[in-house]
């Protein structure tokens, strides 16, 4: 039994002699790193965490009171849009300080929940949207809001994405019919769904002022998503060096988004029977992507230009290619060749051929197009081989 901290200074005081006992009293009284640790069980629950200490006690955490080490951010949620599963419904982010900037983002991965006909029962649609925004207030602020990256494939999954009217809350679309989306950011989560213009989304005593849910869309509004998404470096090349010329290119990562010279090349050696193979990051046992290809440039020992353009399917169901085109245009098609396989090491690959390849310069460009990513620098390798096929 633990002796009070009165009582065991008394046995200390100047003078004193203490005993074995006293000194067995000093150390029963307080807990040794021997004896177990302060908490004895941990419960994880979806909104709260339960700690069970060792007298008995518990105490319970709400999950908004820590860092959830998941997200990478403070607060989180998980919210399902239902309704039709071809529409976009408004989901709107209440509260937070609207003096400073937070951060948010929306995530989900290709096979949680959704409707099999958004692509695949397997592959229905994986979404990265990240958001830094202010708002929650009816003024006293600028307002404005930033999509820093926005990355879906398999499905669209994001719409739009705004703030209401008197700058109340930030929303986005995103696409319904029982899907699941993950929500989490560094500032206060209160989140609503709106499926009609009936529901409302901030009440009001002054009919003026009662804001109203918006009505489902049935597309994506590219325009405005592509006019808050944030340019970054990656996309335009070395901002340091761009020259005016290419001020025009410059353009967000969204579909038909085009990245030029993501391969630069030049051969010298002379050869009647070199074929220039381009690897590609793409496997056909892991990978179902789109996409474009395109090469420009100069077969000088051959005399021709070189205009040739790539698409097809990266298919990983089927394990191979589809829908497959490389067609070669502005030269002779008896001097210049090309065409695309699938390697030995499952990866696809895009090949180009000239009759004489002394002097061959050339560079690939490439579009976004339907489930594909933007491929960028870095991505491709180009092989120079006797071998039709590695």
């Amino acid at each position: 039994m633990a002796t009070s901290k009165e009582q065991l200074k008394q046995y200390f005081e100047t003078g004193d002699t203490p005993s074995e006992g006293q000194f067995g009293e000093l150390i029963d009284s307080y807990r040794h790193i021997d004896t177990g640790e302060v908490i004895s069980t941990v419960d994880d629950a979806d909104d709260s965490t339960t700690l069970t200490i060792t007298d008995g006690s518990t105490v319970i955490v709400p999950k908004s009171n820590f860092y959830d080490n998941r997200y990478k951010r403070q607060y989180s949620e998980t919210i399902m849009v239902e309704g039709d599963a071809d529409k976009y419904y408004q989901v709107v982010i209440k509260g937070g300080n609207q003096n400073r900037i937070r951060e948010l983002n929306i995530h989900r991965g290709f096979n949680d929940p959704a409707p099999d006909t958004w692509n695949t029962p397997t592959h229905k649609g994986a979404l990265t949207a990240e958001f830094r925004l202010n708002a929650g207030n009816w003024g006293g602020a600028q307002y404005d809001w930033m999509l820093l990256d926005f990355r879906e494939v398999y499905s669209n999954m994001l719409a739009d994405a705004g703030r209401t009217p008197y700058n109340r809350a930030f929303y986005v679309m995103l696409r319904g019919g029982g899907a699941t989306y993950l929500i989490d950011s560094d500032d206060v989560l209160d989140i609503q769904i709106a499926y009609s213009t009936a529901d409302i989304v901030f009440p009001s005593s002054n009919p003026t002022y009662v804001v109203y849910g918006k009505e489902p869309l049935n597309e994506v509004n590219t325009q405005n998503l592509s006019g808050h998404q944030l340019v970054l470096k990656r996309d335009v090349g070395d901002l340091l060096n761009i020259d005016a010329a290419n001020i025009a290119s410059i353009e967000p990562n969204t579909y038909a988004s085009e990245r030029r010279g993501i391969v630069k090349f030049r051969h010298i050696p002379t050869g009647g029977n070199t074929y220039f193979h381009i690897k590609t990051p793409m496997r056909v046992d892991s990978h179902s992507h789109m996409y474009h290809f395109s090469a420009e440039g100069y077969f000088y020992g051959a005399g021709e230009i070189i205009d040739i353009v790539w698409v097809g399917y990266c298919y990983n169901a089927g394990n191979n290619i589809i829908r497959t085109q490389s067609n070669v245009s502005r030269a002779d098609l008896a001097r210049v060749t090309a065409g695309q396989y699938v390697g030995t090491d499952n990866h696809v690959y895009l090949w180009l051929k000239g009759y004489s390849s002394y002097y061959t310069t050339f560079r690939i460009n490439t579009i976004r197009v339907g489930s594909g990513p933007l491929f960028e620098e870095g991505d491709l390798e180009v092989i120079v081989s006797d071998q039709a096929q590695l």
